[in-house]
């Protein structure tokens, strides 16, 4: 067992044995399968990867077809929560976009220097990953078909021409992905959750389909620490039944925080250091825009998260 890596070895053995869980965990995300043969004097390696999917997974009503939306990075163990920090008076993404960095430096703005491609989309059918990419002309892995559309999108509720909730993100272009960060000009961005959700839909074969992804923002008053959530922790999604009530998710695994220091360039944990001093202190909020007269609208601060002792 190999457990800096997490995953197991079996070594001198022609057959691979294996079970699969009974409960389906969408925080279990090692699945890949690597196999090792030296032949006379050669390496020589191969390797597969299991998706597990539910039957009708958030966003596509129960068919086949699954929209993922992931980071967009070369980093070999990218994050599960991506994250918007401002440090000090940086804003940092908490992964390397297209390389193999641990976090980039984004700015704050809405022109294509501050824009990027945060995340690419996956379509998934019955399992198999048959198109990745950021806009239509990017071919599907048969290299013959593509999209009819795909249009990014912050999702984001609107109730007048005017009047929609608001969110600390921006599309640039909707064609290709490219999405920009607002920062300081949103008052109080940091403590009130705004509609910071990432919507990509795509036409394929003429029905069309839809994944959708959050980003979470934090702030840390020096540039040494950053703040995240752990990985593997929490839930990854809230269902409610069609009628809007009964919500359904997995409490098995609670939210995790990590607080990190840099230390000697390098960044330490040091969440459960006593003599860091550091403590925490949960707190939900949120401004929803409630219509009280017919063509008016107001900020109320009415919940859809409850904090359980």
């Amino acid at each position: 067992m190999d457990l800096v890596n997490g995953y197991a070895e079996y070594t001198n053995n022609l057959y691979l044995i294996y079970d699969i869980y009974k409960r389906y965990d969408v925080n279990k995300k090692r699945n890949q399968i690597k196999l090792n043969v030296k032949f006379k004097g050669m390496d020589l390696t191969a390797e597969t990867a299991f998706t597990f999917v539910k039957q009708g997974e958030p966003g596509t009503n129960g068919t086949e077809f699954i929209v993922k939306l992931i980071p967009n990075t070369k980093m070999s163990n990218s994050p599960l929560y991506p994250m918007v920090t401002k440090r000090g008076s940086q804003y940092y993404l908490n992964y390397g976009i297209n390389n193999t960095n641990t976090e980039t430096n984004i700015g704050i703005g809405n022109a294509n220097s501050t824009s990027y491609q945060f995340f690419k989309a996956q379509l998934w059918c019955n399992g198999e990953l048959i198109w990745e990419g950021n806009k239509s002309a990017d071919y599907a892995k048969d290299g013959i078909t593509q999209p009819t559309l795909v249009h990014w999108e912050i999702l984001q509720n609107k109730y007048t021409s005017s009047v929609s909730d608001e969110s600390a993100f921006g599309i640039y272009d909707a064609g290709i992905g490219q999405i920009y960060y607002k920062g300081d000009q949103l008052q109080n961005h940091y403590s009130t959750p705004f509609a910071n959700i990432i919507k990509c839909s795509i036409n394929w074969n003429g029905k069309l389909y839809y994944g959708t992804i959050p980003i979470t923002t934090a702030w840390t008053s020096d540039e040494k620490y950053r703040v995240s959530l752990k990985d593997d922790s929490g839930f990854r999604y809230v269902m409610y039944t069609s009628d809007g009530v009964f919500p359904q998710y997995d409490s098995a695994h609670p939210f995790e925080f990590i607080c990190e220091e840099k230390i000697n360039n390098v960044w330490e944990d040091i969440s459960l250091i006593e003599s860091k001093n550091i403590s925490y202190t949960p707190s939900s909020s949120g401004n929803i825009v409630i219509k009280i007269t017919s063509g008016t609208a107001e900020y109320s601060n009415q919940n859809l998260l409850t904090l359980l002792d």
